[in-house]
Formats: C-alpha cells, structure tokens, sequence
C-alpha cells in the first residue's frame, strides 16, 4: 500500500486531493486507485502519484522472484481449557504459525503460569495443578506469546491417609471373641466410602 501527500507551493500539507496512481516503468506489478500494488512478476517497476497535472517522485517497488522466508507470527495452546486436580499433572501443546498461517515446526516455546500458586508449569508444557484456583498458562517464542490457556483447578482427589480401628481398648475371656472394625479416613479427614481390605 503507498500514500502520497499534496503541499502547495508555500510547502503545506493540501488535504482533499485526490491522486491518479500509475506504474511509470516497469511491467512486474499494477496499482489500484487506492495506492495498493500487486506484484505479478519479478524485478521492479516505479510508481507516481499525481493530481492537477503535478507528479510525485517515483517510488520503487521490487517483487522478489521467491516468497519471503517464514516468520513466527502466532502460536497456539491446546487445549485451549482444561481441568486439572491439585497435584495431579496434564500436558499442554503449542503450534507456531507463519504470516501464511503454516505450521512452522521445530519451534522452542517459552512455559509460564501468570498464578504459579495454583498452577505450575514446566519448560515442556506439562502443567502440575497446586491448589484450588484458576491459572493462566501462555508459551511464546521470538516475541510472540500465544494465546493463554486457562486451567481450572479443583481439590485434589481423596487419599486414604489414616486407618482407625474400633474398639481401641477392650478385654475378653479366653475363648471369647471381639469384632474390630476399622475407618479409613482421607486427606481432607473424611470417611473413605469404599473401605479398602485390611
């Protein structure tokens, strides 16, 4: 896209002009009245814009014979949300895109949780959710960060952590017998509903 700008002859800008776009030599490319040019083959042409039979100095424009060379423009993260427990793990994934939205590969990303408190992460993108809460988890890479990936973590699953026995402290006869029942309880100190075998 060009722009042209008309002055008088005291040096001021003049606004409301409206310009006539040409390619002034050259056969590699053609202007629209809107100042945007089209390459259409390699080597370079010259562009003017002129308006009340006054003309611009050329401009040069070069179209290159191969397309510029790929450059790391976006990058994505998936999932883009997830759920995770407290100390539990779940791996994310990055995807880096060039100004043609190709996948360019063989990319090193960046890992970091904007609420490291509830959620880690580490330089392969495998997330350890800490506690109770919502972290931001973003990659980059060449200055281009991704789009941030919300984890959602949720209390850890229970854990049988103490095993009590019932009664604690009882006496019988010889011969006599006693039944003993036992509770597993998990880190939260709540009952286990489905009791392992002891």
């Amino acid at each position: 896209t060009f722009s042209a700008v008309a002055k008088d002859q005291y040096n001021a800008t003049m606004s409301g002009i409206t310009f006539t776009w040409s390619v002034q030599s050259g056969t590699g490319a053609t202007i629209a009245q809107t100042g945007v040019a089209t390459g259409n083959a390699a080597g370079s042409v010259t562009i003017v814009a002129s308006a009340s039979g006054v003309t611009s100095a050329p401009a040069t424009l070069t179209i290159n014979a191969t397309p510029p060379p790929p450059v790391l423009t976006s990058i994505t993260v998936s999932p883009a949300s997830v759920t995770v427990p407290a100390t539990t793990t779940t791996q994310l994934s990055a995807t880096g895109f060039d100004q043609n939205g190709n996948i360019i590969s063989g990319v090193t990303f960046s890992w970091a949780s904007l609420n490291p408190s509830a959620a880690t992460v580490n330089s392969s993108g495998l997330v350890t959710g800490v506690a109770v809460g919502t972290a931001q988890v973003l990659a980059s890479a060449d200055g281009v960060n991704s789009n941030p990936a919300t984890i959602n973590v949720t209390a850890a699953p229970p854990v049988l952590t103490t095993i009590t026995l019932s009664p604690t402290d009882v006496s019988i006869n010889v011969g006599g017998s006693q039944q003993f029942t036992a509770t597993g309880y998990d880190q939260y100190n709540n009952p286990m509903i489905q009791q392992p075998a002891f």
